[in-house]
């Protein structure tokens, strides 16, 4: 833990990850190793069986994206996958990085029912 010259005990680094509020971050089983949840530039496999999701989710987006978002339908673009989320907030947290924030309602639950993988 001393590869950058900051010194940092375990405690503190799993409270770190713990409490980071993206969850960006994740100690393998034997808490040996740390690794990123999102972000990875290679395919990964998750291990996150397929859900029953909820009635409703939500995708922020900037407002300049709308239009192509309407005509494209969501696309996970440079990313590996759609990010959706149970909170309005957090949607429309992501939705500001980039510009005026629009929020869209995604009906989760027929999505689901018509095949897609949640």
């Amino acid at each position: 833990m001393l590869r950058h010259g900051k010194k940092m005990s375990r405690e503190t680094l799993g409270l770190v990850i713990r409490t980071n509020d993206k969850q960006r971050f994740s100690f393998n089983e034997e808490r040996t190793h740390i690794r990123a949840n999102q972000g990875h530039s290679v395919e990964i496999e998750s291990g996150d069986a397929p859900a029953l999701p909820p009635e409703i989710l939500y995708h922020g987006t900037p407002q300049q994206f709308v239009e192509i978002i309407s005509h494209e339908g969501l696309r996970k673009m440079q990313r590996h996958h759609v990010y959706l989320h149970v909170d309005e907030e957090i949607g429309l947290t992501v939705g500001k990085r980039r510009g005026k924030p629009v929020l869209l309602k995604i009906r989760a639950l027929e999505m689901h029912q018509a095949d897609y993988e949640f």
